[in-house]
């Protein structure tokens, strides 16, 4: 470094720093830190300003493309399959919302992807009809009736609907009258059994008739990780393929399925079970809620957790696990000869509250309902929904899987004779900072060079000063 802060005859090609000292002190990157002051002192300042800028402005254009070319590669990890993913916005471990584009051109919303029901609806604040040349109003009206207590009733259109860029033509849909002001999504898409729609024909079966889409799946984690929806099979990397097991559906209305579920060594409960995304915790029945809790709490819920009553069920709040004070015991849910845990670290959620204790995932449901599976089992397992099988498939994920998506990368040309849109982004990266590299040493080399010669003509100028005086 000390070659470019030197006097000016120093300032030459041959008294420019080796390349490794060029990196350390930031002229590989042309960041030029501190140390530009002197050398670059008076009019260079503005050039290695203007530099630095075209220098951000590039950086930006970088990001921008790694953002592009992320998302492009998603796209593009499902090439050659029937495999589109969604992901997930998660709300508190409560909620998972998915984007679904309604009408032409689509108006983008976010929904809840619903296994526990069949209607898709949103509300008048974020689709109207009127912008949409495919919409039709099919001048009936309907409602749907959520838990016995949410009710939603609305008029009917139908409308094209895009899921994760596949378009389904004259999908039925109901335009919500009164807003629910409870509600984080705009809206519900049910993806349960066409026998429970109130809505005219679901997305599922418009999906399997219009698109030959038959399977989708679920892959659900918590805030730090990623969640994904897929219409198609899951990526085999993200399951243990030997714990993959498929189990028929024994509902006409939901995606049921026969098991156990045990606590430690003694089976509390044989029979149904519904697999529900549209359900935050695990539900139980109210006849059989406190036998279950007094297991799962070790005999002690009162003493050991508090219970905050709310409008619709009571919430159990107790001390958060840890390795040495589990708290509560683990849940597993036997489907035919696999076991699917559900530890304490997820029965107890550690969710902001006053308290600063976590939410026991366990809630009471009606009589009439079997054992609800949702979100807080879902982020354990890889689930898959066959419709055309009428079956479900249950997986132990494997280590990676919620941490990240495995995506190929591929940059060659089109087959087509085109160009790979992420082909072409890096080479436009690429050529910017080739030229801006390429910039870098000349540009200080100039100034180096100006420099030098500023300082013979002061040099000449000093030596004439006796003969003109």
């Amino acid at each position: 470094m000390g070659g470019l802060q030197g006097e000016p005859g120093q300032c030459e090609l041959d008294s420019l720093p080796p390349s490794d000292s060029i990196a350390m002190a930031g002229w590989g990157n042309c960041g030029f830190p501190g140390w530009y002051g002197g050398a670059f002192a008076g009019p260079y300042q503005a050039d290695v300003r203007r530099l630095q800028g075209e220098l951000e402005r590039v950086e930006g254009d970088l990001a921008q493309a790694r953002v592009v070319l992320r998302n492009v590669e998603r796209r593009d990890f499902l090439a050659g399959c029937r495999k589109l993913v969604e992901f997930f916005l998660d709300v508190s471990n409560t909620q998972y919302l998915g984007s679904v584009g309604i009408g032409t051109p689509p108006k983008m919303v976010e929904v809840i992807f619903d296994t526990g029901s069949s209607d898709l609806w949103v509300g008048h604040s974020v689709y109207e009809p009127a912008d949409s040349s495919t919409a039709k109003d099919t001048g009936s009206s309907s409602s749907v009736t959520y838990g016995g207590t949410v009710h939603v009733q609305g008029k009917l259109f139908e409308d094209t609907v895009t899921i994760v860029d596949e378009a389904v033509k004259a999908q039925s849909l109901l335009l919500m009258d009164t807003e629910l002001s409870f509600l984080v999504s705009d809206g519900i898409l049910g993806l349960a059994m066409p026998k429970l729609s109130n809505t005219g024909e679901t997305v599922l079966q418009n999906l399997g008739r219009q698109l030959d889409i038959t399977t989708f799946s679920f892959l659900l984690s918590g805030p730090s990780a990623e969640s994904y929806f897929v219409l198609g099979m899951p990526e085999e990397s993200w399951y243990k393929a030997t714990s993959l097991q498929w189990v028929p559906v024994t509902s006409e209305l939901y995606w049921a399925f026969d098991g156990e579920l045990a606590v430690g060594d003694a089976t509390v409960y044989r029979g149904q079970f519904l697999l529900d995304s549209g359900t935050s915790y695990i539900g139980v029945p109210t006849s059989q809620f406190e036998a279950l809790l007094r297991v799962l709490l070790k005999d002690q819920p009162a003493a050991v957790c508090e219970i905050t009553d709310t409008a619709t069920v009571p919430i159990y709040r107790c001390p958060c696990p840890t390795v040495q004070e589990p708290v509560a015991e683990s849940l597993e849910v036997i489907v035919g000869t696999s076991i699917f845990e559900v530890p304490p670290s997820v029965l107890l959620s550690n969710v902001e509250h006053p308290s600063g204790r976590c939410t026991l995932e366990v809630q009471q449901v009606s009589d009439e309902l079997p054992i609800i599976l949702g979100d807080t089992f879902l982020r354990t397992v890889v689930a898959i929904f066959d419709m055309q099988g009428h079956r479900i498939g249950l997986a132990a994920r494997s280590d990676e899987a919620a941490q990240n998506l495995t995506l190929p990368r591929r940059y060659d040309p089109l087959p087509s004779g085109g160009y790979d849109l992420r082909y072409i982004l890096i080479m436009v990266v690429a050529g910017l900072l080739g030229i801006l590299a390429a910039s870098c040493p000349s540009l200080i080399l100039r100034c180096c060079q100006r420099r030098a010669a500023r300082g013979r003509s002061r040099r000449d100028s000093k030596s004439l000063e006796p003969l003109l005086g």
